[in-house]
């Protein structure tokens, strides 16, 4: 991927200071972002781990072991809803899926708790299994599936391209600058680079052999345009214009 100019320093990375740098930042998103993880978390889950999942609290209070499975729980949520509230895109909420054991544990002594109405919850429990393979799972592939595709056919598209670079706008879709994946030897070609990054002296780098650029247009980005349900992005063509006198000056080759 092509290197960002805004790069963190070792310095910057510990949890202290990344605490520290998010209370000075402040989020008015944070909360709903959380909330929006925990929603996403749930739903791929079995239909019966939330119910289960409250008397297995209940039992924290009893049980060191339920306790400690929930203040993992809680603070690895409480620390993520402070310093990093919004996880991007994806499917659950990737910084609880290292903690699935543990909400399954919880779920277990919620199971326990409920021995004199177990018999009347092994149905439901064998229902909502069957019910979440046979149609929630279906259901889950296709929707991860209606996901990737678009960008997974614009990418085999730049792929195609004849030419030396392809440049790519940040800003022309959802999540466009995902495309921006190079092989980390280089040897493929087109080469992917972020139109953001490109100043005059990047431009005068890349045309100093005359080598051909092709500019990624909305045309080409918009299934994924379409799938969030946006329509062109006219501005991202204009910066493209405004781009491609800068490389024909410095000596570049415009292709497609």
């Amino acid at each position: 991927m092509q290197a960002d100019g805004i790069v963190h320093s070792a310095s910057d990375a510990g949890y202290l200071t990344r605490l520290m740098n998010a209370l000075a930042m402040g989020d008015e998103m944070r909360l709903a972002n959380m909330a929006s993880n925990l929603l996403r978390f749930a739903a791929w889950q079995h239909l019966l781990l939330i119910p289960l999942l409250i008397p297995g609290f209940c039992m924290a209070r009893r049980d060191r072991l339920a306790g400690a499975l929930t203040a993992g729980l809680l603070l690895t949520i409480g620390t993520m809803t402070v310093i990093l509230p919004y996880q991007g895109h994806g499917f659950g909420y990737r910084y609880l899926h290292g903690f699935i054991g543990n909400f399954i544990l919880i779920a277990l002594f919620g199971w326990r708790s409920l021995s004199a109405d177990l018999p009347r919850w092994r149905p439901l429990l064998i229902r909502t299994t069957l019910a979440g393979l046979v149609v929630l799972l279906p259901v889950q592939m296709w929707m991860a599936h209606a996901f990737y595709a678009a960008p997974a056919r614009i990418s085999k598209q730049i792929d195609r391209v004849n030419a030396d670079y392809a440049v790519i706008g940040g800003s022309d879709a959802h999540f466009s600058s995902d495309l921006v994946i190079n092989s980390p030897y280089l040897d493929r070609r087109p080469l992917r680079l972020l139109r953001e990054k490109i100043d005059p002296a990047t431009a005068r780098a890349m045309c100093a052999e005359r080598s051909s650029v092709a500019l990624i247009g909305s045309d080409v980005v918009e299934p994924v345009l379409a799938y969030y349900g946006f329509g062109g992005d006219k501005e991202g063509d204009a910066a493209n214009r405004k781009l491609e006198q800068m490389l024909r000056r410095a000596g570049c080759e415009i292709v497609g």
